[in-house]
């Protein structure tokens, strides 16, 4: 109706006025949305990408969304959009393996905390391995490339020529076992694979690895057919800020015990 335009045609029309400015200048451009909780597809129509995850500040804790609640809102996916995760505090207790297994696994970008995590680190990584030339095997489809097994854990595979990243993530509650044979990459050349979250080789037997993953968390396999120079470590890996070993029923719990006393509100406790 012209006479009451609703929320949704206003928005709209302020972001059509918005990308012409941008469009009118004749540079390349990008508009990231920061939606914060509100995926509107109908205004992100204008977007090229959105950034999203910052609400989830809101949680204690120890919390992770599940694999479907990353998929609807986080991974971009569902909705055609490139997305940032900004999982922000709730993974800083965590430390950055329990935010990329989500990102990576999704071929999606992780927005670190610069005080507590490495700069621009998955994005470095997709910018080697996520190239025009690469080849990205989700998850959700069949491997072919690779023989992964697991009840549980996850796998996507970024596929180039000479080199491949694979992202194996737990986003279960409790310890997962997998399994993966690689000795079908680059036509069955000798594989040298490194931990890009520990910087430190992994020794394949015969192209093959079997271990377990903590919940939430992921390995990031780094392939390719030469050998790998590590360096010596001068600051120590990734490592936990706190140590949360699964639920525990008392952490939410309130910390006052709350009454009332003719309508006036009483707590007691610390």
């Amino acid at each position: 109706d012209d006479d009451t335009p609703s929320r949704t045609i206003l928005t709209r029309r302020f972001l059509k006025r918005m990308r012409g400015l941008f469009n009118d200048t004749g540079r390349p451009f990008c508009i990231v949305a920061h939606t914060g909780g509100g995926i509107d597809p109908m205004t992100l129509s204008f977007a090229d990408a959105y950034f999203e995850g910052e609400q989830l500040t809101r949680y204690r804790r120890g919390y992770n969304p599940s694999q479907a609640m990353f998929t609807v809102g986080y991974s971009g996916l569902p909705w055609g959009w490139r997305a940032i995760y900004w999982g922000k505090q709730i993974h800083n207790y965590n430390g950055i393996a329990s935010a990329v297994c989500y990102s990576l696994l999704f071929n999606s970008e992780y927005m670190i905390n610069p005080n507590t995590e490495p700069i621009d680190f998955d994005v470095k990584l997709l910018e080697e391995y996520s190239g025009p030339e690469a080849e990205f095997h989700p998850f959700w489809k069949k491997h072919t490339a690779i023989d992964f097994r697991s009840n549980s854990c996850l796998a996507s595979l970024y596929l180039n020529k000479e080199k491949a990243m694979l992202v194996v993530s737990n986003l279960t509650i409790s310890e997962k076992s997998y399994s993966v044979n690689l000795s079908k990459l680059f036509d069955g050349k000798p594989l040298h694979a490194k931990d890009a979250l520990l910087e430190k080789a992994v020794n394949l037997q015969d192209g093959s690895l079997l271990e377990k993953l903590p919940p939430f968390s992921c390995r990031i396999l780094l392939l390719r057919t030469t050998p790998w120079e590590i360096a010596p470590q001068t600051t120590p890996p990734f490592t936990n800020p706190f140590e949360i070993n699964g639920f525990q029923a008392d952490d939410w719990k309130t910390q006052r015990d709350v009454s009332f006393n003719d309508g006036q509100l009483v707590m007691q406790g610390d």
